[in-house]
């Protein structure tokens, strides 16, 4: 946990320099595969420090990205400032029902065996992305 807080902090440093070069939606396009993919990695017979390590990387990047993401959504999608906080709390409660709803779901599989368990949530995890991202990119072209 603390090296992820390490990772987080080496990676919050630069990670404007990403957003300026590539810009959100195409680092958000790049998670949509990273992710699933760690979780496939995960599920491979791998020494356990390594797997331990790939988290420490990935759990870094996530946070790092997610103030990023945070600020993007906050400075292009909110009209009025006063809804901000109302945004980011909206933001959360998806993310905590989703979290919810996914741990409920994959601890059926979990319980018979972890790699299974992460293969199907690298799938599924891409499977939802993927659909996300069709959803919004249908949305905005009818705008």
């Amino acid at each position: 946990m603390g090296l992820s807080r390490l990772v987080w902090f080496v990676f919050g440093q630069k990670i404007h320099l990403l957003e300026e070069k590539f810009g959100v939606e195409k680092i958000l396009k790049f998670d949509m595969f990273i992710f699933p993919i760690m979780f496939l990695l995960v599920s491979l017979p791998i020494h356990y420090y390594i797997i331990g390590f790939m988290f420490v990387i990935f759990v870094g990047y996530f946070w790092s990205r997610n103030q990023m993401i945070n600020n993007h959504f906050l400075n292009n999608f909110a009209i009025d400032p006063k809804y901000k906080a109302t945004i980011l709390s909206v933001k959360n409660q998806i993310q905590v029902i989703f979290v919810i709803l996914t741990t409920f779901l994959i601890g059926f599989v979990m319980k018979d065996s972890y790699q299974k368990g992460h293969v199907v949530m690298g799938v599924s995890l891409f499977l939802i992305l993927f659909a996300i991202l069709v959803y919004i990119q249908a949305s905005a072209e009818k705008l």
